[in-house]
């Protein structure tokens, strides 16, 4: 049964008796502004978690406040002690494996997790707030007779304690801004042709590092080598002691190794880059970002960028930083431009 009815004319009492208004009592109870409004125009039933913070805030039973709202409280309960119960068969073996799974996968995916990718989104795991650092998620606002406003919400927002202030951010805003800094900041031809010269120029060194490695490695191949003809000779001449014997075979061994070693550094050879005509490939990331389908433009986004910070107070400028990276070059380098 949905008694809406009765529990907003409840919850106005409440307001009245508290001198609270509504965007005071949304701010303290973590519940949105819009949501307690459809609740008191009973538009809209409160849900569990709008009860379960209300019952905290004012104090009173939550049991009684489901009853009130038109729940089958015994059902409640019964679905509670059966997560409970199930949650207890879990032992802490199977959730440490559980977490180590996720982590792993976490890893494996990094910039590029497939769900981010997909997401109409196209900054979520990048954006963070401004204010706390805290990620930033999708958030979308149903309205009846205007189009779905969508935007990016702290989390830091969204808990019951309301740890930040910051506000909403326009999602059309935010990812445009950020599209646009890329254009402008990043492809750049002078900067990305330099950068990729910097990049062959690792791998060039990275190459001679290998060669001298590769000259000790045949170097002690030799001397060890030396030393075994010279100990094989003084064998002949001493004749088969056991000192000389072990001396022998800890020389071989050391040789056995020393090849393995030499036979690693000759198959590693180093990857070479090519020369690369910066302007068509420019050209070809700015068709991807010109692109009307999410996906594409949230995988460029993210072989160039580490994190966007984001603050948009109310009446007041889109402000915050890019940390981007040059994407395949393997540097450790971090970069940052102005939002």
């Amino acid at each position: 049964m949905d008694n809406r009815e009765e529990f907003a004319q409840w919850l106005d009492d409440k307001l009245h008796q508290k001198g609270l208004k509504r965007a005071e009592f949304a701010r303290l109870t973590g519940i949105s502004a819009p949501q307690i409004t459809r609740i008191l125009k009973r538009e809209q039933r409160a849900g569990p978690g709008s009860i379960k913070a209300i019952a905290k805030f004012l104090e009173v039973d939550e049991e009684s406040l489901y009853k009130l709202a038109g729940y089958r409280t015994v059902r409640i309960k019964k679905i509670d002690e059966e997560v409970i119960a199930l949650y207890d068969k879990i032992n802490e073996e199977t959730w440490s494996a559980v977490q180590q799974l996720m982590d792993e996968r976490a890893k494996k995916h990094a910039y590029n997790h497939p769900r981010a990718v997909r997401s109409r989104y196209i900054l979520s795991g990048l954006l963070k707030c401004g204010e706390c650092g805290a990620p930033m998620v999708g958030r979308v606002l149903k309205r009846e007779r205007y189009p779905d406003y969508l935007s990016y919400g702290c989390t830091g927002r969204a808990n019951v304690e309301r740890t930040c202030r910051a506000s909403l951010i326009r999602k059309e805003l935010i990812e445009q801004r950020v599209i646009q800094a890329v254009r402008d900041r990043i492809l750049v031809p002078a900067e990305l042709d330099a950068a990729y010269r910097l990049a062959r120029q690792v791998v060039s060194s990275g190459d001679t590092s290998r060669q001298a490695e590769l000259q000790r490695a045949k170097g002690e191949l030799t001397d060890l080598e030396k030393s075994i003809a010279r100990l094989i000779l003084a064998i002949r001449d001493a004749g088969h002691s056991a000192a000389l014997l072990a001396e022998l075979a800890a020389l071989e061994e050391q040789q056995r190794q020393a090849e393995e070693r030499l036979a690693k550094l000759e198959a590693a050879r180093p990857r070479e880059l090519p020369e690369m005509d910066m302007d068509k490939v420019i050209e070809t990331i700015r068709e991807k970002l010109s692109s009307a389908i999410p996906s594409d433009i949230s995988q460029v986004l993210r072989g160039f960028l580490i994190s966007v910070f984001a603050r948009k107070s109310r009446g007041k400028e889109l402000t915050g930083e890019i940390i981007y990276r040059l994407p395949a070059l393997g540097l450790p380098d971090q970069f940052v431009i102005p939002l």
